[in-house]
């Protein structure tokens, strides 16, 4: 990858077969106004395209993301960036996520220089299909709600947004259940209407397949563990044994090993059902004690590392009782880091929250700190340590968004570090705020935030971010200090 000065990340990978991907990443001069940096981007896209020999066809997709996509977007599809040719359409998106340098706009383009023939032809409204050969790939840009100015409920909108994704896939002889490896939908206040989503997805799967879904389950690494520890090894179909003592190098770090950005990941996402899989199978079949079983529930619910939906509304709310159904209250606080650089250095990334909280008159001043360090080792594959190609981030570089929950009577809430927030406003019974945050490898960061608590005095829960290594807090007020991790939820009184 080749990164210039002037915001032009370029990244190229030849296969086998002779035919070449491009990534072609740009960023804009922030001081400058959204045409101008319209132009430039054009500018330098045409500079880039030029430089790689990449013909107009070559195009596969563009993505731009914006700061503010409502007051934007009837500038940015005048833009040549946005047109589709209609002898070669191209799959453009526009993205409401604002770009980390504080720019208004920047793009994200990928290119197929293809030594076999290569065709392309428009879809529905808003899909491109692509094919190679036997080969079909269907891009799909603007999977989401059609009335955004008078939005119909979470449910409706799933119910529409899948809907219309099944047309298509049916339309080019495929399905949801049979020709998709995965599928991703983008939720405001998830914790409020995930149950709605769920149901409604649900409703959507059995009418277009017959088959009920009962349940879902969401688990992680740690609760992988946990169940293992009541299990024993077990064996997946592809004959691999995996114990309690091994789940996590293998999850974390050695399914990696080896892959690349271009790799198939079919195989991969396969292995990792089947574990999951085996495991379940395993609870079901052997015989087991009951009060292992519990405490190994208990250990991943406190934890926050499973999850638990159900489409029976008594048996959902068994699932809320116990404090499996990810909803958060609204006393709730947490602390936690989204990486968004495409790479797996979580496990490498060490969280340290600092709380103060002053009591003046009737109310109580906040100053939450969250430090993290990057303690990436050397010699990891591009896979795990990065850099993402077309990013313009570096070996073991983490780039993020550090996000707190404060109870929802916060008030008052500011970030006073030199961050881009990225995030602010309601999440369900709580106020989320998001920072963008850039730590290289071997480096330190510090992010604060500031509130205010209309109490002088009171409490609040701790929630587990559910992280590898579990977050470190350390809280100072007027009665003296304490420290413990978010390994389980911690109650805070003052």
């Amino acid at each position: 990858m080749a990164r210039l000065d002037n915001g032009l990340a370029l990244s190229s990978f030849t296969g086998p077969s002779g035919d070449a991907e491009h990534t072609i990443t740009i960023e804009a001069p922030g001081e400058l106004s959204l045409k101008r940096q319209l132009d430039v981007i054009e500018q330098r896209y045409a500079e880039a395209t030029q430089t790689l020999r990449l013909p107009p066809e070559s195009a596969i997709f563009r993505r731009l993301y914006v700061s503010d996509a409502a007051n934007q977007a009837a500038l940015l599809r005048e833009s040549s960036l946005f047109q589709e040719p209609l002898d070669s359409p191209v799959a453009v998106s526009l993205v409401q996520q604002p770009p980390l340098p504080n720019g208004k706009v920047a793009m994200l383009a990928y290119h197929l220089d293809s030594r076999t023939k290569l065709s392309k032809r428009y879809g529905p409204p808003g899909h491109l299909i692509v094919e190679r050969e036997a080969l079909g790939h269907l891009w799909s840009t603007r999977l989401c709600a059609s009335n955004i100015d008078r939005p119909s409920s979470a449910a409706d909108q799933t119910r529409e947004v899948f809907g219309r994704l099944i047309d298509v896939l049916a339309a080019n002889g495929a399905a949801l259940a049979d020709n998709c490896v995965r599928t991703w939908i983008y939720v405001k206040d998830v914790d409020v209407f995930y149950q709605d989503v769920n149901a409604a997805f649900a409703k959507v799967w059995k009418a277009r397949t017959g088959q009920t879904v009962d349940g879902v389950l969401a688990i992680d690494v740690q609760g992988l563990q946990e169940l293992l520890q009541v299990t024993g090894p077990v064996t997946t179909s592809t004959g691999q044994v995996v114990s309690a003592g091994t789940v996590d190098q293998l999850l974390l770090h050695d399914q990696y090993v080896g892959e690349t950005y271009t790799s198939d990941s079919a195989n991969r996402v396969d292995e990792l059902s089947t574990l999951a899989t085996a495991v379940l199978h395993a609870l079901e079949d052997q015989p087991l004690k009951l009060h292992v079983m519990a405490d190994a529930l208990s250990a991943a619910a406190e934890g926050r590392h499973v999850l638990l939906w159900s489409s029976s509304p008594r048996t959902e709310a068994a699932w809320s009782g116990a404090g499996v159904s990810g909803q958060l209250e609204p006393s709730s606080l947490m602390a936690d880091i989204i990486n968004r650089g495409g790479n797996k250095l979580d496990q490498y990334l060490s969280e340290n929250v600092s709380l103060r909280l002053t009591p003046r008159g009737g109310h109580t001043e906040a100053s939450l700190t969250m430090t993290f360090s990057n303690h990436t080792p050397p010699g990891q594959s591009p896979f795990i340590a990065g850099p993402f190609p077309g990013l313009g981030t570096s070996y073991g570089e983490y780039v993020g968004v550090a996000t707190v929950n404060l109870p929802g009577y916060a008030r008052d809430i500011s970030s006073p570090s030199a961050h881009s927030v990225v995030a602010s406003g309601p999440e369900g019974p709580t106020n989320l705020e998001g920072a963008t945050i850039d730590i290289l490898e071997g480096a330190t960061q510090h992010i604060t935030f500031t509130f205010v608590l209309p109490e002088a005095h009171g409490s609040m829960t701790v929630v587990p971010s559910a992280r590898i290594p579990a977050a470190t807090w350390h809280v100072v007020d007027a009665m003296g200090s304490t420290t413990f991790d978010d390994a389980v939820a911690h109650t805070i009184s003052w």
